[in-house]
């Protein structure tokens, strides 16, 4: 399958020449070839600042579309990357590509997005559609008194883990990048500052970067974490190892040549949070999943 560019970033995973090296053809992504359209972006100044009653953005699903101005869609986007992601952030490139959904169209874009909300705090898996629990936290968000009022719930470890690696929505891949020092990430890299950074892992710092070597303390029970098959169900914030064919397959202990962390659902499909040749973002997840690692107590 040749390679296609895409000024979105999240696009297919090129191969490169590391143990985060994707296996020949890359990682699909729905958002491939998206051009964003020009457009104003998501403000909140333009959402009424009083909170809304949960029933607002309660039963919002995929597919839905506002048929007035300032209808629950746009609101619900407004909060979700005007608010949410632009706080927890510190790059904001994620807002800027997740907008490939139409405002106030509740599309591919704003279910990941909800997906990702859900599996940080713990209140579902799947951003097709919106429950009550996380409505309340929305309207909240929307409100401002998420923060304001100590709102936000506690997060269990996956959930911390998660929070801690959205930080890097939209940095760029670099092999061997060092993070919030130059804003760039490589798969492992991620893994492992969102994990020591959530304050998760047991028996103190030390987890390597290398995809391969965290599959391997994952296996010997190192830093509190526990292997599980890749036939079991994940959890969100598991580290997920894949074992994709690379030209690093060789050398690395397991055939594990990539990591990222298992997300949720949008639309039946498994999402992964990782970092790609085209950035760190939300990417379906592929096929070679050699196993998952739980974090922390569950």
């Amino acid at each position: 399958m040749a390679h296609r560019s895409s000024a979105a970033l999240l696009a297919l995973l090129l191969a490169v020449p590391a143990l985060c090296a994707p296996p020949d053809g890359g990682f699909e992504s729905s958002l491939d070839g998206f051009t964003p359209p020009a457009q104003t972006p998501f403000r909140f100044q333009n959402v009424p600042a009083a909170a809304s009653a949960p029933s607002l953005f309660a039963g919002l699903k995929l597919g839905a579309r506002d048929e007035a101005a300032n209808g629950p869609v746009r609101r619900l986007q407004a909060a979700l990357f005007g608010r949410w992601l632009a706080k927890l952030n510190f790059r904001r490139d994620w807002a800027a590509a997740i907008e490939r959904d139409e405002p106030a169209v509740y599309g591919e874009g704003t279910a990941r997005a909800v997906t990702l909300f859900k599996a940080v705090y713990g209140t579902g898996r799947d951003g097709t559609s919106i429950d009550d629990a996380t409505a309340r936290l929305l309207s909240a968000v929307e409100s401002g008194t998420f923060w304001t009022q100590g709102l936000a719930p506690s997060k269990s470890p996956g959930g911390e883990t998660l929070y801690r690696a959205a930080r890097f929505l939209g940095a760029p891949y670099q092999m061997g990048g060092s993070g919030l020092a130059s804003g760039s990430m490589d798969c492992g890299l991620l893994t492992k500052t969102a994990l020591e950074d959530g304050g998760v892992l047991s028996g103190g710092a030390g987890l390597t970067r290398l995809a391969d070597y965290q599959y391997d303390d994952a296996a010997h029970g190192r830093f509190g974490l526990t292997l599980r098959a890749a036939g079991s169900e994940p959890r969100a914030g598991d580290l997920v190892f894949f074992n994709c064919a690379t030209s690093q397959s060789g050398i690395a202990l397991g055939g594990v040549t990539h990591v990222g962390l298992a997300l949720g659902n949008a639309g039946g499909e498994p999402l992964v949070l990782d970092a790609r040749s085209s950035g760190v973002g939300v990417h379906a997840m592929m096929g070679c999943v050699k196993g998952y690692a739980s974090v922390g107590s569950r």
